[in-house]
């Protein structure tokens, strides 16, 4: 059916954009394969380098590309990492640690196989030769993803988690933030189940 089709033609049209992003730009990317290792910032192909545009939570963020003279940012979406959602205990801090090493203004690089299925960069940010989503993961302030990184990312969540640092000096450490958005997913289906209707809804809507 229609519906059935319309994330695939979506995922089609995001391809499609990515490819003509590179032909214009000359951007270069890594494999699906290569990005599944650790990157070595000073040697590696970039995708793209700028300036930080704004920080949203310790694993995303926008950057004013090189060269753009218009208003538009590009959202980048760090890989390998997952951390703390703004709404969970030690979100706040998590960002506030990114802010403070990444300010806006700061000129960054970054390597990435491409586009994810939202249509964001999926990468490696490099600031001069430190890989941040390393540094994340080292300092205990974001997770490995699901557990499935790199081998050199385990061993630093691994030593920040016997050090104590940063969400693993918690004496109970925060939800995984996949588990998280899960939970809160299912939490919404439950309330939108459950909504009240008429003027109840309309008082509702004010605490929502």
């Amino acid at each position: 059916s229609a519906v059935q089709l319309r994330p695939l033609l979506l995922l089609l049209l995001l391809l499609a954009t990515e490819v003509e992003l590179c032909k214009s730009s000359g951007r270069k990317k890594i494999t699906r394969k290569k990005a599944k290792s650790a990157v070595d910032c000073a040697t590696a192909e970039k995708y793209l380098c700028g300036s930080v545009a704004s920080i949203h939570d310790a694993d995303s963020l926008r950057v004013r590309t090189d060269g753009d003279l218009t208003t538009s940012t590009t959202r980048i979406r760090l890989a390998q990492i997952d951390a703390p959602e703004l709404d969970q205990e030690f979100g706040a801090d998590a960002l506030s640690a990114l802010v403070r090493r990444l300010p806006v203004g700061s000129r960054v690089c970054v390597v990435s196989p491409g586009l994810d299925r939202y249509g964001r960069v999926l990468g490696f940010v490099c600031h001069g030769n430190s890989d941040i989503n390393r540094w994340l993961v080292a300092g205990g302030l974001a997770w490995c993803y699901r557990g499935r990184c790199c081998p050199e990312y385990r061993a630093e969540q691994a030593e920040a988690k016997r050090s104590g640092r940063g969400l693993w000096g918690r004496a109970v450490p925060p939800v995984e933030p996949w588990v998280h958005r899960q939970r809160r997913r299912e939490q919404r289906k439950n309330n939108k189940g459950r909504r009240p209707k008429g003027a109840a809804a309309q008082q509702g809507r004010d605490f929502l």
